[in-house]
């Protein structure tokens, strides 16, 4: 609302926000809420691009802090190209409530004292606007600043949550994209719901930061008759992954909550650095020994003819097999012991032509059969020497298509024997009968017997036929039988045996034949994180590498001390007070005058003992403070630019980390934090006094800020304590804790 008033000046009044402003004579809109400070033109603060509804305020005088006012409602936000778009709707309430915060460009971050509610506000902004590069006034991304309020201790420094500030916790932690397993019911796969909001937006760290304030707060619960319940997530299987995995994308001074890798997780490693018994590697192996022409077989391969053994029996072959050299998914699962001497024809005739063609045909051929599922892959590497050997051309497998291998190329003694004492006649039909042997005399006998047979055609083999079998004993007929059923199969595995033992005389010229195989697929190994030696570039690390550190400047400290006063302090001359004391000294009432006594009494020994201060403590001249906060500014910025110098990344050192974000953040904020109680120790002493002298001018710096405010706001007795507080200055080297308290963002006027 905007009216002509009678004075004739412009009043707007936000009556909603309680706010009152007016046109002042250099024609800006100067806020009454806030005395001295008006509306100004540019609207931005350095940090949450894309905020619709905030209010800059300008001070009176361009050195002092601007502020910001930000108001609260149900936010909205959706990207708008690179960035995000955020909208609060404040409702149609009567009253909209808002937080005030200070644009600290000495700190480079927004300060506010309000309540707890106020900072979660500013958290939940800063995370929702925020960028994949810094922010210009913060010096990192919004989501590092909200990260870094939610682990402050303000945030943990409340008695109980309310309702507001539980119902932001919980906005925080839906930042953070949930992972669940899909289907429902099973764990083969994950989905994740992502907001719209820049990736790098929807942190991990949200939800365990959150979780953990909240069991915080349930603990406090205890303290109350009714106590409230806050909903704390568990750990998360899947959440946990994702912590481990993304905190790759920011650097390592920002990462929450450090957690080692989920004992459920797996390594995942790039095709190209597959082990080398993966079946990649061996399907390589091959396709690479075709092409160049160099075969070779491990120590460990059984000779040709005990592989062949091994499968029992070799064919016969499926008349409707479709294999064929060249691209085909029969090779994954083939069989050799059906196939195996159309594979073997396949091979020692396709290298005939020696044609480019017939190698590319054998690579895709035999790599699929390395590779595939099938139990008789191991052969592979004879099927290539079978495919690349001349000799193999002309070595003619035998003419039978199937062999049972099971029955071996020579007689068992055991089964001879058996066969033989099968044949026997029966008792009644042999001498035993006329000489009335008993029947173990009569089995005696017939073992003997065959068992001097079964001796006989063991050393006669491979002829079996027998002439001197004693047929008192013996039925020849079965005896024959019996023998040429037994002994075919035997006669028919001879010729494959030998022709085996061919085979093996060619292949024992590449038994452990050392190959200097080249690297898979030529590309060099990705690097496996949960491996790697990389240093991580955290401040502490860069701090200890750093042999260089900025040496002090060798100009005086700003001070007060040199300017000349302006006037004297109005308590050496307090006309007003002197009145008061007289006029209780002589009032009627007897207690009011001997007050008035003890009063005139204190007042002249407070000038007595105070009279060379007094007159030390003058009030400096407006223009000597502003000089004053000149050199202090300047002097601050000359102690960060140099530390910063000696921080950067050096050549071939971590650009590409730099350029990549990963760089540790070199903000006022982050240097101080070195000297806390929990870090001080771990700083390297070279760097100690570097960061204690540069927190100091950061002190000076912020207290001329200080001085200025009061001495524009005509607050004498408060610029005077400043002062003193100047003069009185604390032993920072043996207190850097104190010294953190003094440059801590103190409220404004």
């Amino acid at each position: 609302m905007a009216t002509y008033t009678a004075a004739r000046t412009v009043e707007v009044s936000l009556p909603r926000f309680h706010l009152l402003f007016f046109v002042n004579t250099n024609w800006e809109l100067e806020c009454r809420s806030v005395p001295g400070y008006a509306v100004d033109k540019t609207q931005t603060c350095g940090t949450m691009f894309g905020l619709k509804n905030k209010l800059i305020l300008r001070p009176d005088h361009d050195r002092l802090p601007r502020r910001v006012i930000i108001p609260e409602g149900n936010v909205s936000f959706t990207q708008n190209g690179n960035f995000a778009c955020v909208s609060i709707d404040t409702g149609p309430g009567q009253h909209v409530p808002w937080h005030e915060y200070t644009i600290d460009t000495g700190l480079q971050c927004l300060t506010s004292h309000t309540s707890l509610r106020g900072k979660l506000h500013l958290c939940y902004l800063h995370a929702l606007t925020s960028h994949c590069l810094p922010d210009p006034l913060l010096g990192h991304t919004g989501t590092e600043e909200a990260l870094y309020i939610l682990q402050s201790a303000s945030c943990r420094s409340f008695q109980r949550l309310d309702v507001h500030e539980a119902a932001l916790l919980n906005l925080i932690r839906g930042l953070t994209p949930y992972p669940y397993y899909y289907p429902y019911g099973l764990r083969s796969m994950a989905r994740v719901n992502w907001k719209d909001l820049p990736a790098l937006s929807q942190h991990h760290g949200f939800s365990q930061i959150v979780s953990s304030l909240f069991v915080h707060a349930n603990s406090l619960e205890a303290l109350y008759d009714q106590p409230a319940h806050f909903y704390s997530s568990s750990c998360d299987v899947l959440l946990n992954r994702v912590a481990s995995r993304n905190k790759l994308y920011y650097p390592s001074d920002s990462q929450i909550l450090q957690r080692p890798s989920s004992p459920d997780d797996v390594m995942y490693e790039s095709r190209d650095v597959s082990g080398l018994g993966a079946a990649e590697h061996v399907a390589f192996r091959t396709s690479w020994s075709i092409w160049n022409g160099r075969p070779s077989l491990e120590g460990g391969l059984q000779n040709i003819w005990d592989t062949m053994n091994s499968w029992g029996s070799v064919g016969p072959a499926d008349s409707d097999s479709e294999l064929a050299l060249g691209y085909s998914h029969h090779w994954l699962k083939f069989d050799a012991a059906r196939d195996w001497f159309v594979i073997y024809d396949l091979c020692r005739n396709a290298i005939n032509g020696r044609s480019r063609n017939s190698r590319i045909q054998l690579c895709f051929s035999l790599s699929a059969a390395a590779y595939g599922e099938s139990k008789y892959s191991g052969i592979v590497p004879f099927l290539v020497i079978f495919s690349l050997d001349e000799r193999l051309c002309r070595l003619d497998p035998p003419s039978d298509g199937s062999y049972v291998l099971s029955d071996d190329v020579a007689p068992d003694f055991a089964l001879l024997n058996n066969l033989v004492f099968e044949s026997k006649l029966p008792i009644e039909s042999t001498p035993a009968h006329a000489l009335s042997w008993s029947c173990d005399e009569y089995n005696n006998t017939i073992q003997r017997e065959s068992s001097r047979v079964a001796e006989t055609l063991l050393r006669q083999w491979p002829t079996y036929q027998y002439e001197g079998l004693p047929e008192e004993w013996f039925d020849r007929r079965d005896f024959n039988r019996r023998i040429e059923e037994y002994v075919q199969p035997l006669l028919r595995n001879i010729p494959l045996k030998d022709h085996a033992e061919q085979l093996e005389s060619v292949l024992q010229k590449y038994r452990d034949v050392n190959i200097p195989f080249p690297a898979p697929y030529m590309l060099p190994p990705q690097s496996i994180t949960g491996h790697t030696k990389a240093p991580s570039y955290s401040l502490q690390y860069v701090l200890i590498s750093r042999a260089n550190v900025p040496t002090p400047s060798a100009d005086g400290e700003p001070s007060l001390r040199r300017h000349k006063a302006a006037e004297p302090s109005p308590l050496a001359s307090s006309d007003s007070l002197k009145g008061l004391i007289e006029e209780f000294r002589n009032s009627r009432h007897p207690l009011q005058r001997d007050y008035g006594d003890e009063l005139n009494k204190s007042y002249r020994e407070l000038l007595s003992q105070n009279a060379p201060q007094l007159a030390q403590d003058a009030i400096p001249l407006h223009e000597h403070l502003v000089s004053y906060h000149n050199e202090c500014s300047r002097r601050k910025d000359r102690e960060f630019s140099e530390i910063s110098v000696c921080l950067m990344p050096l050549p071939n050192e971590g650009e590409t980390n730099s350029v990549a974000g990963l760089w540790p953040r070199i903000t006022p904020r982050s240097l101080l934090r070195q000297l806390a109680r929990d870090r001080i120790n771990e700083l390297p002493d070279k760097w100690r006094s570097v960061f204690i002298h540069y927190a100091i001018a950061l002190l000076r710096y912020r207290h001329s800020i200080r001085l200025l405010e009061l001495s524009l706001r005509q607050r004498h007795e408060e610029l005077l304590r400043e002062l003193d507080a100047i003069h009185n200055e604390v032993l920072a080297e043996s207190n850097p804790d104190w010294l953190l308290v003094q440059v801590r963002p103190r409220p404004c006027l």
